[in-house]
């Protein structure tokens, strides 16, 4: 019994382990301390919780790896990395999601620019917040101790110091691997499959390859140098030698196609 409650821990260290590796960026995974990293619905989340920076700032860190600012759409995720925060890593800090409405005052759009379905915001925050507020906080942090969600200024301003807001937080980077290339094949795609799934009339992509090899042959054919039968023979004709100058009128040839030493006759 306690061997199995000592490599049951031991297993599960190495599965995260292995899904860290196989999801995480390879570029992230050099500068990085894979201690920040967590995997979640097939996804890789970098919790960073050792520096601030700017709502912009921290985006475009995110996307110099591939990723963006988190994606917490639904309860399920936004508690997910809400209770990592406050106790995996034990902190208390806002933490700045992939949330804003900087492009249209109180429409509120995600960084992969899909628009907030699932609205999480705290009292007096977001579309409730006051007007004042409103026109300069667009840009949302996750606070981890109600998992609730507030905005805040995006940049420092003159108006941080009225309105009591510091940009600069701490952030939370999603990376999604693309699932492209690792689909099955649709019917349409599938090698000497109609997409009824039944073989076509060419009876299968094997003997495609089959072939390949007897084409190859009849092209090898064709660019074959030629053998020394087939060569013309530079040597048949004697060295051409002669003191003779005929000018225009050229020198005679035998029927073999050798020069001789006397002048073609205008007549």
């Amino acid at each position: 019994m306690n061997s199995v409650a000592f490599i049951l821990p031991v297993l599960v260290a190495i599965a995260a382990a292995n899904d860290i590796n196989t999801i995480c960026p390879s570029e992230l995974m050099k500068k990085i301390d894979p201690y920040y990293l967590q995997i979640k619905n097939g996804s890789c989340f970098h919790f960073v919780l050792y520096k601030k920076k700017a709502y912009s700032d921290a985006n475009d860190e995110c996307r110099d790896d591939g990723g963006t600012l988190a994606l917490a759409k639904t309860k399920e995720l936004n508690d997910y990395l809400s209770d990592k925060v406050l106790n995996f890593y034990l902190k208390r800090d806002e933490v700045w999601i992939g949330l804003h409405d900087k492009r249209r005052e109180n429409t509120f759009v995600w960084e992969d620019g899909e628009k907030m379905e699932w609205n999480n915001f705290d009292k007096g925050n977001g579309p409730g917040n006051n007007l004042a507020a409103r026109a300069v906080e667009d840009c949302v942090a996750l606070d981890v101790k109600n998992s609730k969600w507030h905005d805040f200024q995006c940049v420092r301003s003159p108006m941080s110091w009225i309105s009591r807001s510091e940009p600069r937080k701490k952030y939370i980077c999603q990376y999604t691997p693309s699932t492209q290339g690792t689909q099955e094949p649709s019917g349409e795609d599938q090698q000497g499959k109609d997409t009824d799934g039944t073989p076509d009339s060419q009876d299968g992509g094997d003997k495609d390859e089959d072939k390949k090899p007897q084409d190859q042959d009849e092209d090898d054919k064709g660019t074959q140098e030629p053998s020394g039968d087939d060569q013309p023979d530079d040597d048949k004709c004697p060295p051409f030698i002669c003191d003779k100058d005929c000018k225009m009128d050229g020198y005679k040839m035998t029927d073999e196609g050798c020069l001789l030493c006397e002048c073609n006759s205008k007549n």
